[in-house]
Formats: structure tokens, sequence, C-alpha cells
């Protein structure tokens, strides 16, 4: 039967160690966290997951809501949190609302009833004030999307560089008539992406229409 004390050896550190990252103490290094869970994972060391959320109220568990699971932008996220969590010694639970405000926040009750230490949540809705009082005590983030008020920490992509790389490649091509589909109002990334192509829109009609305005001026004197 594999110990704490061929887990330690394997890995290099001390039992010490092994034990606090086993519990779930956050000052375990980086480094060391990673050695340790490699070292788990050749030795087949298996954790009692219960005894040690019953001696340090923790399940070492993280909950993932996302949009749905069958997007493939979701199903990265996902994947990407797992291989990041798992040299942290954490799992996560993940879950999927189909888009559905009501199904999300019944999805959030249920992952503290799970005891998970924390959520990261890919929200539909733009309403911080339920979330907030949904989510209460537990340490939560947004990915891809935020609320109507800042009031959790949030990992999200450059909209604005997004929609003017992808302008700059239909004008290259001599396009005019250029159609936007919108997403619902109700998720933030839609809104950005809106606002930012009517704004470039607007910059590049600007652009253009000071270049026209000179030529127009002397025509008059041309046709002379």
């Amino acid at each position: 039967m594999v110990t704490i004390k061929d887990v330690a050896k394997e890995a290099g550190v001390g039992v010490g160690t092994v034990s606090r990252f086993i519990n779930g103490d956050d000052a375990v290094k980086t480094k060391n966290r990673i050695l340790i869970n490699e070292a788990i994972k050749k030795l087949g060391y298996e954790v009692n997951s219960i005894a040690r959320s019953m001696k340090t109220q923790k399940t070492m568990t993280i909950g993932v809501i996302v949009h749905s699971l069958t997007n493939m932008f979701s199903m990265k996220v996902i994947e990407n949190i797992e291989q990041y969590l798992e040299g942290m010694g954490y799992g996560i639970i993940v879950a999927g609302c189909g888009g559905n405000e009501n199904i999300q926040y019944e999805k959030i009750i249920k992952m503290k009833k799970r005891m998970v230490d924390g959520l990261v949540i890919m929200p539909v809705t733009r309403d911080s004030e339920k979330i907030k009082n949904i989510v209460t005590d537990i340490p939560c983030i947004l990915v891809d999307r935020v609320l109507d008020k800042n009031i959790f920490d949030s990992v999200t992509v450059d909209n604005e560089t997004l929609v003017f790389e992808k302008m700059c490649e239909v004008i290259k091509q001599g396009l005019k008539k250029i159609a936007v589909i919108e997403g619902p109002e109700s998720i933030s990334n839609a809104l950005e992406r809106k606002k930012d192509f009517t704004m470039l829109l607007k910059k590049i009609i600007l652009n253009v229409n000071s270049v026209l305005q000179p030529i127009m001026m002397l025509m008059p004197d041309l046709r002379q």
C-alpha cells in the first residue's frame, strides 16, 4: 500500500509538505504541488477525500458552469480549467445550463450543496445582484462575460481588437455591404461586440469622408 512517505520520497519533498498539499494548504509552492501531484499519479496513491474534507472543511473541487456543454468554446474552457486545477490538486464538477438563466441559478445552488470550494461561471445573464445573492460566501470568477456591476473578477477576451481585426479582413476583401448577426442583449460580450462594431464603422466612414471631402471640393475647379 502506497503511503504519504512514498509520495514524499518520489516527489523529493518532506512528508509535511505532502500532508499540507493533500489537506488543501494554499501555502504549498506551485512547483511542489506539481511534483506531488505527479508522484501521486505515478504511485497510484489514493486520498481519502471524505476524511480529508471532514478535517479541512474543503472538498478540493471547483464547480464550473457554462452556457452549453455542446459548444466547442465552452468545452475548450473546461479543458483548460481542468488541466490547470489538476496541477493544484483540485478536481472539477461541470454543468451546462443550455443558456437558461433560471437553470443556471439552479446549478449554482446544486454546486453549493455539493460544497464546492469555488465557482467558475460563464453567465447567461447580466443580473449581478441575483448571482451575488445565490453565490454568497463562495469564491467566484466569471469567464468570457461580465455582469452589469463589477462585483466579481472575470477573464474575458479583447472584443474591440477582435472586432477590429475581422472588420479589416472584410474591408480588404472589398466588401461594402456588411451584415451583423447580434447575440442576445442579456450577454455582455454580445453587447460589447455590437458597440465596438458600431464605433469602428463610424470611424471608417469618417476616415473615408475625410478623404472624399477635399476631392469633392476640388470637383468644380476640375470641371473648369
